[in-house]
């Protein structure tokens, strides 16, 4: 849901949840500020807002420090170090610079590819002709590969697909990562810094599958990542970040890390063309 703030008479937004409360955890916006979304009938303050509620009740009632040599193992992101004197603090000790559209839609096609790379290490198809190309296998008519092949490996792909949801489901809820989200720093929480607990991990897993990539339908997959690529780069967040109100702070990232994500491609793409080969 996209939010609106009024800050000295100026209208600014949209915002998904997490930025606004993000702005009110580091002092930039007041909780009496003027708030608005799709459906009010005016403005009113951010502490009369619903989805503002906890994180206001938290800023003005902030929890007692914690006693020197408490068990700290239990509390998420125990291991995140507090700010330096001086320093401002940020939401859970992260420091989001940006939505990152493109490093989270990268981390989401990294994943798929690890997919189908294992899956089709487990479908036997015979080696293709060395011309051949994507759009030839779609016409395809039985004389390049037999219909009942193309069969199996629609149905090794579908199946892939569907066990990926539940694995991606149980990934974020366990590491609030994916191979892919891990190789290019996408992290995946709860609003307020936490693991995100299984069954909303699941559902938005396979909201993600169903509308950012259309369940791996052409031209449905490539509409879905479209559509979700343009909400993380207009909204600062997608459909399915909404639904189940997740935060997706992003890394920024380094020269190393580039160089690894193009390497760990390339290397799924040579093991799925000696596949085929």
């Amino acid at each position: 849901m996209p939010y609106y703030i009024a800050i000295a008479g100026e209208k600014r937004g949209p915002y998904p949840a997490y930025r606004v409360i993000d702005q009110l955890r580091g002092g930039e916006v007041s909780p009496d500020a003027l708030g608005w979304e799709p459906g009010m009938d005016a403005w009113r303050p951010l502490r009369e807002i619903p989805a503002f509620d906890e994180a206001i009740a938290v800023i003005e009632n902030p929890p007692p420090p914690s006693v020197p040599g408490e068990d700290s193992a239990d509390r998420p992101f125990a291991d995140t170090p507090p700010p330096l004197p001086g320093q401002r603090p940020t939401s859970i000790g992260l420091i989001i610079a940006q939505a990152r559209p493109f490093a989270r839609f990268s981390a989401r096609m990294i994943d798929y590819l690890i997919v189908m790379t294992v899956a089709w290490q487990f479908c036997d198809v015979p080696p293709l002709p060395k011309d051949i190309s994507p759009l030839d296998l779609m016409r395809n008519d039985g004389t390049i590969v037999s219909q009942e092949t193309l069969m199996r490996m629609a149905a090794v792909h579908y199946a892939a697909l569907v066990i990926w949801v539940f694995v991606e489901a149980l990934l974020i809820h366990r590491f609030g990562a994916t191979p892919g989200k891990a190789l290019l720093g996408v992290r995946v929480t709860a609003e307020d810094g936490t693991p995100l607990p299984l069954l909303t991990s699941l559902g938005r897993a396979f909201v993600a599958w169903m509308a950012g990539f259309g369940f791996g339908l052409t031209p449905f997959n490539l509409i879905g990542s479209a559509a979700g690529l343009g909400m993380i780069l207009y909204g600062g967040g997608t459909l399915w970040d909404r639904m189940f109100a997740v935060r997706v702070p992003v890394s920024a990232m380094s020269p190393t890390r580039f160089l690894m994500a193009i390497g760990f491609v390339f290397l799924l793409l040579i093991l799925s063309s000696l596949k085929f080969s």
